[in-house]
């Protein structure tokens, strides 16, 4: 995929040269040489012009230092994500998500785990600085990139930012208004966001092959004649932040979340190989329904002798329902349908997550030590009276040491994790996360990394409920209790390259995970029942290449990837 740089808001570019600058490690706590690229060439568009913007590589991060013009071609927090160039990171704003290779990137701000809809509210005015992991340590969990924005709070006024976006031919739309007051350190925000989608027309088409544990197949095919979709929610917001980022860094939100029903209605007409019946299908999926307020405090404190704490808890509570409808009629007789599905669930449930961390810095090092907690609680009620009760614990431990040693930078950890599921009736089971990491800066230009490391994922409330579910005719699906958390081992090799006019990343990796959660399928008489195991395992071996390269000097940058 290429981004070209001539857009609405005009993008950054990157750097065609760079020199030396002397940096304190604010990581490391260390005084190295990094190349910083300082020339600063640009974009014209009309009257604007986007001047590229600093960036400091460290050993274990990109810093990128907004430039001025960027700030100013931008309205937003994501805006000025996406004009930052990042190779590797892909930033939607029309749909609000940040990616790099398909898979989300864990954001922050402020060291805080965030959401994209409070990177999407931040004025660009209040940001300092951009912090870019696509290597993160153990303290950031099973993400696979990590993007932290360090903001600042103005010491007195404050600010309105609005946003909408309305399609002209199709009920759909969103926007947000968020006000923010500033007092010193202190900054009060309120504000509101929501999405519209009201019926927006939408089919579907597939054609599908089952075969019988005696080997006879049927082909089931579906034309589309109707369908639409619609979801819409609101999001209000209130919120207080202290920053003082020498000493002291709180924040504590409140968030009251309103869904109106997620639906996906599909109508088709449905063929069966060796059959002259014409088949009206009909299927009604409807879910997200309910109210979530939510409750997220942070605490950050630099202590002395290069030390600082953080703690950060947040917990949520959900009330709503779901329903799924699936009827088959004959296309002569619908009045009376062959398969008529009905499933309706009203769900309660809550979740706890505290994270407590630790850093201590020395000249060459730094050690980087905490734990994580989380709680989710899951009751749900069917339309029959059974009721099924899910409950999930995790609980993380880690540490970590990061060295420098010249040209070469050393991170060794270990993490374990403990999942404990109501479902199997056991205690907490327990697995390790080891992670080495070696970084060689062979100069201002080249880069290369290994890195060795494990993560631990844990099957979901769904995949354990034991409540059998019929989908429609003849396939049915039902949760298996005895899941077990499963470990993933992963190599990684990268080379960053930093040329005059051409930047970027290759990577090639390794990934194993020996008993990975997988769906299977069996035949229980006329039944095709989907349930989920501890499979064998799979292997996955992956190449990627992105890159940033200025075509025409001052009027032409593309970037992309290819995996």
């Amino acid at each position: 995929m290429l981004a070209g740089a001539m857009a609405l808001v005009a993008p950054v570019e990157m750097f065609s040269g760079s020199k030396p600058h002397e940096e304190v490690d604010s990581v490391a706590g260390v005084i190295t040489r990094e190349p910083v690229d300082t020339a600063m060439t640009g974009v014209t568009l009309g009257e604007i012009t986007v001047k590229a913007s600093r960036v400091i590589r460290k050993s274990d991060m990109d810093v990128l230092i907004p430039s001025k013009s960027a700030v100013e071609a931008s309205p937003n927090g994501m805006s000025l994500l996406n004009n930052l160039m990042i190779p590797s990171l892909s930033v939607n704003e029309f749909m609000g998500t940040v990616r790099t290779f398909g898979q989300d990137v864990q954001i922050r701000i402020n060291g805080r785990k965030a959401s994209a809809d409070q990177l999407r509210t931040l004025d660009p005015t209040s940001v300092k600085r951009v912090e870019w992991m696509d290597d993160p340590g153990l303290k950031y969990g099973e993400a696979v990139a990590v993007i932290n924005v360090v903001v600042s709070n103005p010491l007195a006024g404050g600010s309105v930012m609005a946003q909408g976006m309305q399609s002209f031919n199709q009920p759909w739309g969103n926007g947000y208004l968020d006000l923010k007051l500033n007092n010193g350190r202190s900054q009060w925000g309120l504000g509101v966001q929501g999405r519209y989608t009201n019926r927006v027309e939408s089919h579907r088409e597939y054609t599908e092959t089952f075969t019988r544990a005696d080997g006879v197949s049927v082909t089931r095919t579906e034309s589309p004649m109707d369908g639409y979709v619609s979801m819409t929610n609101l999001l209000p917001r209130l919120s207080y932040s202290y920053i003082n980022s020498d000493k002291t860094v709180v924040w504590v939100g409140l968030t009251m979340d309103k869904n109106w029903p997620t639906v996906r209605s599909n109508t088709g007409l449905m063929l069966i190989d060796g059959s002259d019946e014409k088949i009206v299908l009909h299927e009604r999926q409807s879910d997200d329904e309910g109210f979530r307020p939510g409750l997220n405090a942070y605490w950050e404190q630099k202590l002395p002798h290069d030390q600082t704490l953080a703690l950060d808890i947040s917990g949520s509570v959900f009330n709503g329902r779901s329903s799924h409808e699936y009827r088959e009629s004959l296309l002569d007789d619908m009045a009376v349908p062959v398969t008529d599905v009905n499933t309706y669930i009203r769900d309660r449930q809550y979740s706890v997550n505290v994270e407590g961390s630790y850093v201590k810095r020395w000249r060459a090092g730094r050690f980087t030590g905490g734990v994580h907690y989380g709680r989710t609680h899951n009751r749900a009620v069917r339309e029959s009276g059974s009721v099924s009760r899910h409950s999930q614990e995790r609980t993380y431990v880690y540490g970590e040491y990061f060295h420098m040693l010249g040209k070469v930078n050393v991170t060794g950890g270990l993490g374990a994790q403990g999942v404990a599921l109501s479902s199997d009736g056991g205690g907490m089971q327990w697995s390790l996360r080891p992670r080495l990491s070696v970084g060689y800066r062979l100069n201002d230009i080249s880069r290369f990394s290994f890195n060795l490391s494990s993560r631990t994922s844990a099957p979901s409330l769904s995949q354990t409920d034991g409540q059998i579910q019929q989908i429609d005719g003849f396939q049915y699906q039902i949760g298996n209790p005895d899941l077990k958390s499963y470990n993933s081992y992963q190599l990684k090799l990268q080379y960053k390259f930093n040329l005059p006019r051409v930047s970027g990343r290759l990577e090639g990796e390794w990934n194993r995970a020996p008993h990975a959660i997988a769906p299977y399928l069996q035949w229980d008489g006329d039944r095709l029942i989907t349930s989920y195991e501890n499979s064998g395992g799979h292997t996955m071996k992956q190449v990627s290449l992105s890159a940033q390269v200025e075509i025409l000097p001052d009027v032409l940058t593309l970037k992309g990837s290819i995996r």
